[in-house]
């Protein structure tokens, strides 16, 4: 099971220094959301599909921070199949990683105001 915790301000979340952070905002589709990861987490291999975030997000041997942070502050604009099928990917992944001890995936739900 994941839990959410869901934060008014992205200020409230600790750790983000020495960390490598990732705001996901404004987003309204699926094309959208995958540039989005594209471009900020500069995968090495991407097909611009879900299996392929999938894939990239359970690797991330490229990064050299050990903490990874994912804040999205607009989830709830993304259209509701592409939603649906992201946070089963998230979720996913967050299993993935759940018992590494060298990285650490943290995945942050901004309030929309």
């Amino acid at each position: 099971m994941i839990y959410v915790t869901v934060y008014k301000n992205i200020n409230d979340i600790n750790d983000v220094d020495n960390s490598f952070v990732v705001e996901v905002k404004n987003i309204e589709n699926k094309e959208e959301l995958l540039k989005v990861y594209n471009d900020n987490f500069k995968f090495p291999y991407f097909g611009y599909n879900w299996d392929s975030l999938y894939d990239c997000m359970c690797d991330l041997s490229w990064i050299k921070e050990n903490n990874i942070i994912i804040v999205h502050s607009t989830i709830e604009r993304l259209d509701r199949p592409s939603r649906k099928i992201y946070l089963k990917i998230l979720e996913d992944v967050l299993n993935v990683w759940k018992g590494d001890k060298n990285k650490r995936i943290n995945i942050f739900l901004i309030e929309d105001k």
